[in-house]
């Protein structure tokens, strides 16, 4: 059965035999016996032909015995030939004259030479030559054998191309995964390098390779798959593989092989689990499931992550759901607030310390949090507040990737992943020497910019459903524009406190109107004066540093939210929308203190 004119041409652009012979063929042609009446036909290892080239009389010969290209040169439909005898024998043969079974072969002399994979040393296909009249068989097979010489160099530099396609794709993949065993496998299974230590099941790997093969065909890039490995004493192990394609074909495959891990039997590393997932996040406008699209790639990487964000935005809801999308999300997610301590609490608390390394220390040391997030993630809220002494303990973590406790002399190998959150400008601060460069751009492999709530209110609709779905159904339109209207400048946080506190007044309109009153930007807002307004000029620059600047107008604003709040930290922190260590900076940077009279 011949090829419809869509699948030959599918087939034209796919098949390796064809791409490496079709500029062969036509200069082998002119080295032809007899360029009227020899002819080169080639099949591929099914019989199906290929291509054919040369005189008219052969073509004429070729199609008689039904012979063209897209068709199937099969021995039921030709009798026995040159061609079929190849296939069948998997070695040359040659048929003259009345050898052939077919009357349109008489007369006829044919050579076959069988071309081989460079690879695995398959059959995949035949070249002939027929040339009308008795001719010399040997003569003839030398010189087919000299056109397969070339096709099959073609075919061995096709491959290698794909093997060194497979090996660069093998390095880019490392970069992402520098704790775990990176191997690349052939298109046939065999591994590039680990080869006496790894091997991949046969069985399995045929069909991962044919579920690559269908994506392709659909015309979809083939997706990353879950498969194993097996080491020497023939345990399994989990890994994961990414196809390599070349030319709409299965290249090979980078498989990844996660780090055995330490393991820790206590409980204590088994409760810090993040809690939350992309699915949390409630949102559709354009600006958030860009964020949400951009952090589910960076999930797929093991780089470190800087989300850039205002306060209340979600940061640290975004930095779990990466950590449960990656291939840590069965290890811990360990959170440090680096502006909560001083720099001696937070450098035991994240080092850990040895047994009377201080006064007071605990008899036999202490364990810390990344030992404890050995395997996962640390999450380093607030990294603009880290002092500068422990920005260079933490440099020196990321670069080597060892660490020792306070007191202690042992060099710990350390396996973690690092996310870091900030509401500051840590780039314009670095080129002021308020944060280490290096660091920066440390911490800043990829970098997520998360919008505040007055850039996407349209969401502000969906995150009243999420947050609060029995007030949802009670609040009126007009209720509703005021809340679209409003400025946010504590952004989600501040949307879900005016949702929970209308909730304890009452599921009413009332209920959210007077709580939304009670907001410090209200008057503000009211007046379209308010910095945070989108369009104004103030609203770029406001956000920069996590709510106001640091002039005039921002110390102002921080006296009057302490002033609303009895001057207690704790609410004026709550109604800024900041957390009360950042305050107590600002007051302490703006000398802000009560006056008493």
């Amino acid at each position: 059965m011949a090829l419809s004119k869509s699948e030959l041409e599918k087939m034209s652009s796919r098949n390796r035999l064809y791409r490496a012979s079709r500029e062969i063929l036509p200069a082998a042609s002119e080295y032809l016996p007899n360029k009227v009446d020899s002819t080169l036909i080639l099949i591929d290892a099914d019989c199906l032909m290929l291509d054919i080239q040369g005189g008219g009389k052969g073509m004429l010969a070729a199609e008689a015995a039904g012979g063209f290209v897209g068709s199937r040169w099969l021995e039921r439909d030709t009798g026995t030939d040159a061609l079929s005898l190849c296939i069948h024998m998997n070695s040359p043969a040659a048929v003259i004259d009345f050898e052939h079974y077919c009357v349109v072969g008489h007369q006829w002399t044919g050579a076959a030479v069988p071309i081989f994979s460079p690879q695995n040393h398959s059959l995949i296909g035949a070249l002939a030559v027929y040339n009308h009249g008795l001719s010399n068989p040997e003569r003839m097979l030398r010189l087919c054998s000299r056109f397969v010489t070339f096709i099959e160099r073609e075919l061995k530099n096709e491959a290698i191309e794909r093997r060194l396609l497979t090996l660069e794709m093998q390095e880019r993949i490392r970069s992402s995964y520098p704790h775990d065993k990176v191997l690349s496998v052939s298109e046939f299974g065999e591994l590039l390098n680990y080869g006496n230590e790894w091997t991949v099941p046969s069985d399995w790997f045929a069909q991962m390779r044919e579920g690559a093969e269908s994506q392709l065909s659909a015309g979809i890039k083939p997706k990353e798959q879950k498969g194993r490995l097996r080491d020497k004493s023939g345990q399994p192990f989990e890994a994961r593989f990414f196809p390599a394609t070349h030319l709409g074909e299965v290249a090979g495959f980078v498989a990844v092989l996660p780090s055995q891990r330490r393991s820790f039997s206590t409980g204590l590393h088994q409760s810090w689990r993040a809690i939350y997932h992309f699915e949390d996040i409630a949102g559709s406008s354009p600006v958030l499931r860009k964020c949400i699209d951009d952090a589910r790639r960076y999930a797929a990487v093991d780089l470190p992550v800087l989300i850039k964000g205002e306060s209340g935005t979600g940061k640290e809801l975004f930095a779990q759901a990466i950590h449960n999308e990656s291939n840590r999300r069965d290890r811990p997610f360990v959170p440090i607030n680096c502006g909560a301590s001083r720099d001696e609490l937070i450098a035991s608390d994240l080092f850990g310390y040895s047994e009377g390394s201080f006064t007071g220390a605990t008899r036999g040391g202490r364990i810390g949090k990344l030992e404890i997030a050995e395997g996962g993630t640390i999450f380093l809220d607030e990294i603009e507040s880290m002092s500068p002494f422990m920005q260079t303990s933490l440099l020196r973590v990321l670069e080597e990737r060892f660490y020792s406790r306070i007191g202690g002399t042992e060099r710990i190998p350390l396996d973690v992943r690092f996310l870091a959150a900030t509401n500051a400008d840590l780039n314009a601060k670095s080129t002021t020497q308020q944060f280490r460069s290096d660091l920066y751009f440390r911490l800043a492999s990829l970098t997520l910019n998360l919008p505040p709530l007055r850039e996407h209110k349209a969401d502000i609709p969906e995150l009243i459903e999420y947050h609060s779905p029995f007030l949802a159904k009670s609040i009126s339109a007009e209720t509703m524009s005021k809340l679209l209207d409003f400025c946010w400048p504590g952004n989600i946080r501040q949307l879900k406190n005016v949702l929970q506190r209308a909730e304890v007044r009452g599921l009413s309109d009332r209920g959210v109107l007077e709580t939304l009153d009670e907001e410090g930007c209200s008057e503000v807002c009211a007046l379209k004066k308010c910095s945070f307004r989108a369009g104004s000029p103030m609203s770029t620059t406001a956000a920069q540093d996590g709510y106001f600047l640091d002039d005039d107008s921002g110390k102002e604003r921080i006296i009057e939210a302490l002033q609303q709040c009895n001057w207690s930290v704790t609410a004026a922190a709550n109604r800024l929308g900041w957390h009360r260590v950042t305050l107590s900076k600002k007051m302490a940077k703006m000398e802000i203190r009560r006056v008493y009279h």
